[in-house]
């Protein structure tokens, strides 16, 4: 009976299997503009958290070095892209 039992489980998952990848291969335009997008927008958001952590990071170390904090320190960070990052800070 286990014999039966397991082979059923396998002949089960391996439909199942099939099924899966003939949707993906039917539908692999659609994933992949969908995947590439997402992919996008990430390395987007990441470079922008990165030239605000930048941005924070400079403020910070300026004020360390100048051993007093100014009303409103302002920087503008352009990137290589042309971007520009501003941050105000409050002292």
């Amino acid at each position: 009976m286990a014999v039966n039992q397991s082979s059923s489980v396998d002949s089960r998952l391996c439909g199942g299997f099939e099924w899966l990848v003939s949707r993906v291969v039917e539908q692999f335009d659609a994933l992949n503009d969908r995947v590439s997008e997402d992919v996008e927008q990430r390395r987007q958001r990441e470079a922008r958290e990165r030239q605000e952590r930048l941005a924070r990071v400079t403020a910070i170390r300026l004020q360390r070095y100048f051993h007093h904090s100014p009303s409103v320190l302002q920087l503008n960070l352009v990137s290589l892209s042309g971007s520009s990052t501003s941050l105000n800070w409050l002292g």
